[in-house]
């Protein structure tokens, strides 16, 4: 018997019959067919990590598109609003991420704002996400400010996913449609993280609507909620990745750390804002790993 040793483990056992011409083997025999048989044994391992090289390599080409794909499913800039002042950014945990948010020019005077974040992550997230993003983007093309009903809308949306994906399956969303001529957004908040609006009398929590998306078929009545906007007011919209990220003692961010931030720093424009949280978020979090997608709006009242 001959073992076959890769990197000091014996990983086989070669068993040989005797030889041909019934002679013994020799001390040389052995070595010569040790020699043979770990060769051999290297060249087939050495050709497996180098087919497993090749498909990991196919596989982040693949993940590669599909994350310039996704890119472009999020808005390139910040549209202009009259009187506004935005900003918004997506920092995915892994390669691809299930958030998504939007800014969308619907009128002179009406601008959509969209934020949302599908279960899970990776892949199976991100395809969710496109499937979200092109929902939002049909409805609002056929936009009027007569018949758009935020909450009918809503509503199928929420159909359309429910049939398009699996049970487990869900979306907190988050959309408004602000008009900057009187100066007020009308929303529907489906199971998302309630955005933050500052204003000088205090922090309010835009929480009106209803169960989040993809759960139920139909039946969910939606409620849409409605703000008034003054000069200085600062909305803050984000993902569960700001909130439920952990620094090394598993502490998470929190609600209360994102309010008190935000709070303290109002008088900065919408990036400078927006960077502060992202920036505040990291930092709080050195030495492990970005456990999900970070995502953030940012709008202020000129």
């Amino acid at each position: 018997m001959i073992p076959a040793v890769i990197n000091n483990e014996v990983e086989n056992i070669i068993c040989l019959g005797g030889k041909l011409n019934k002679l013994p083997y020799s001390e040389s025999d052995i070595e010569f067919l040790e020699s043979i048989v770990n060769l051999s044994l290297i060249s087939i391992q050495n050709s497996m990590l180098f087919k497993e090289f090749l498909e990991k390599q196919v596989m982040e080409n693949e993940l590669k598109i599909a994350r310039e794909i996704q890119v472009a499913l999020l808005p390139g800039s910040i549209p202009d609003i009259k009187g506004y002042d935005f900003a918004g950014m997506n920092m995915p945990a892994k390669r691809v991420g299930g958030d998504y948010f939007d800014i969308i020019k619907l009128t002179d005077c009406k601008t959509a704002v969209v934020i949302a974040d599908v279960s899970g992550k990776g892949t199976p997230a991100s395809l969710l996400m496109a499937t979200i993003q092109a929902a939002v983007h049909s409805y609002l093309k056929m936009y009027d400010d007569e018949s758009f009903d935020l909450a009918s809308v809503t509503e199928k949306i929420n159909e359309l996913v429910y049939e398009n994906t699996m049970p487990e399956k869900f979306i907190t969303f988050f959309w408004g449609i602000l008009d900057c001529k009187e100066n007020k957004m009308k929303y529907i908040n489906a199971g998302h993280n309630p955005p933050l609006l500052f204003r000088k009398d205090g922090v309010y929590k835009l929480d009106k609507g209803g169960f989040m998306i993809g759960i139920l078929d139909k039946g969910i009545d939606y409620e849409v909620g409605e703000v008034s906007l003054d000069s200085g007011d600062t909305m803050v919209f984000y993902t569960d990745g700001v909130t439920e990220a952990q620094d090394i003692n598993e502490e998470e961010f929190g609600e209360d750390r994102l309010e008190k931030l935000c709070s303290g720093n109002v008088q900065l424009d919408s990036k400078e804002l927006m960077k502060l949280i992202a920036d505040s978020v990291i930092e709080f979090s050195t030495g492990t790993s970005q456990y999900d997608d970070i995502t953030l709006i940012v709008g202020k009242k000129g």
